[in-house]
Order: C-alpha cells, then sequence, then structure tokens
C-alpha cells in the first residue's frame, strides 16, 4: 500500500513537471549538460524543486542536488540515513588527544610510576644501593681518568652520591655542582666540599652566589639525576628541561650517565626530540649502555 501511493505520488509529479517543463525556466537543461530525463528525478527533489524556495538554487540540476533537497523534504533511500553524518564525524575527532597531549599524560604516568617504586626504598636499601652504584661508577675508565665531574645534590628520595663524590676527590678531580640562575637557566660552579651548598630556589641543595663558574666545555662525566630511564638511554626528568639543555651544550667527548635506582628503569621511557639522551646508566646491579 505504501509502494502504491509513492507511486501514485511519482506519477502526479511527473505529470506536473511535463505541464510545466517549457513555462518553468529552471526545470530547463543546464546548457552544459544536456537534457535530464524526468525518470531519474528523485520524487522528492522534484516537489521541492517546484514548490520551494528558489532564492538559493544553483543553475544544476545535479544528482548531488537532488539528494539534497530530498533530506531536507525529510525523504531518501532508506541506506542514506545509516550513514554517519560527516560533520559530526569531524567535530568528534577533535575531541581526540593530539600526540602532544597524549606524550605528556604518558611522561606524567611514567613520573609517578617511577617515584612510587623509589619512595618504597627503606633507608637500609638505599644505604647499600649508595656503595653498589659507588663501586660501579668508579670502575669506569672515562670516570677515574676524569678531571672535572659535574654531580648532582640528591633529594631524600634520589640516589646519594656522598660515597661516589669522596672516592672521586681523593683520585685529584674537580667536582661540579649545577646552579639555577633563573627558570630553565643552570649554571656550573666548582665546590670544594659538600658543606659549602646552599639551599637554592627549588629546595635543592646548590652552590653559593660567588662560588667559582666553569664552562660546560671542561666537564669530562656528568653524573646525572633522573625520574626514570631504559637500557636505550632515554631519560625522565622531573619536566624543567634543565639537562636537556645541558647536556647538548657539553663537549663531545663528555660521558653523561644517568643514575638510579634499579625501581627507576623502565622498559621503554616516553620521550620525544626535545629530551637529551645519557650515554651509560649506572644502577646499583647492572651498567646499561646506549
Amino acid at each position: 500500500m505504501v509502494r502504491g501511493a509513492r507511486l501514485q505520488l511519482d506519477l502526479h509529479l511527473r505529470h506536473l513537471l511535463r505541464r510545466r517543463r517549457r513555462a518553468h525556466p529552471r526545470c530547463a537543461a543546464h546548457p552544459a549538460h544536456g537534457a535530464v530525463p524526468d525518470a531519474r528525478r528523485h520524487p522528492a527533489a522534484l516537489h521541492a524543486h517546484l514548490h520551494g524556495p528558489t532564492r538559493e538554487r544553483p543553475p544544476h540540476h545535479g544528482r548531488a542536488y537532488q539528494h539534497r533537497l530530498a533530506e531536507r523534504a525529510g525523504l531518501g533511500h532508506d541506506r542514506d540515513r545509516d550513514l554517519p553524518d560527516r560533520r559530526a564525524v569531524r567535530l568528534a575527532g577533535r575531541d581526540r588527544p593530539g600526540p602532544a597531549v597524549s606524550r605528556t599524560a604518558e611522561k606524567a604516568a611514567a613520573r609517578q610510576r617511577a617515584r612510587e617504586a623509589r619512595r618504597a626504598l627503606g633507608p637500609g636499601a638505599r644505604a647499600r644501593s649508595a656503595i653498589a652504584v659507588a663501586d660501579r661508577l668508579l670502575a669506569l675508565p672515562q670516570v677515574q681518568a676524569a678531571r672535572t665531574v659535574l654531580t648532582y645534590s640528591a633529594t631524600a628520595e634520589e640516589l646519594d652520591l656522598t660515597e661516589t663524590i669522596a672516592r672521586i676527590r681523593t683520585g685529584g678531580a674537580t667536582i661540579a655542582y649545577p646552579r639555577i640562575e633563573s627558570p630553565g637557566v643552570l649554571s656550573l660552579r666548582v665546590v670544594g666540599d659538600e658543606a659549602e651548598l646552599v639551599p637554592g630556589q627549588l629546595g635543592i641543595r646548590e652552590p653559593a652566589a660567588d662560588a667559582l663558574r666553569i664552562e660546560p666545555s671542561v666537564i669530562d662525566v656528568v653524573l646525572a639525576p633522573g625520574v626514570a630511564f631504559d637500557s636505550a638511554g632515554r631519560r625522565l626528568g622531573y619536566g624543567g628541561g634543565y639537562y636537556d639543555r645541558l647536556i647538548p651544550s657539553l663537549p663531545a667527548d663528555c660521558l653523561v650517565i644517568g643514575v638510579a635506582f634499579e625501581e627507576q628503569i623502565l622498559e621503554a621511557v616516553p620521550s620525544d626530540e626535545r629530551d637529551a639522551r645519557v650515554h651509560l646508566v649506572v644502577t646499583p646491579t647492572r651498567v646499561l649502555a646506549n
């Protein structure tokens, strides 16, 4: 019954088209395309064409235009209605996080995971780890031959290098520490004794403002802190980017060593092109070479 009604509507609209074809200039075929057979016109499109507004109607009457008119009339093939709205798909895509946002989230998750594992270590495990790392570092020929070593002052969470630095000093090397001069900017200062370190801007002990300043070009070995490392030398810092800017300024033959507990080693550290890598990672149980 529905099919019969649609057939009657189709015949009626075709009849109207034939009667008004000559009198209605918009029904004439576009000169560039030739005549368009009546049978190929969609019934709803013909109805909208004959009785709808004419101000914005384009001069051509292709199939795409007919389908648009049919959609405005609320009619059309059922399979057309199953297709997703293209604009809705494009707008939905805008809600997806971009690569930069995803990588930032990955880094935050990796930092949290590594820091929780590091905080779980007891005092005894920390003390044993400090001695084991000192033994492994002092066994490296580059550390033994170094004349100037850049190290760090450990926080309560980080691996303490007091034993390591004391043994390196015994070999006659100059020891330097970083000092934060302004957000994102480090200077390197010589420290003759760790008692000379003072509380810094971030609560980390650092050289005083009048300590001797040296250039990165004189550094032979860097002992770099970090939240997490992996076997490829990728380093995850605290997000300030200090070492990511410092490492590229060091001489080509300078050895950069990441120092960490074994619990800080991840299978793969999330990183991007701005993150500087280290040459070695030393833990209490092994040396990972990049």
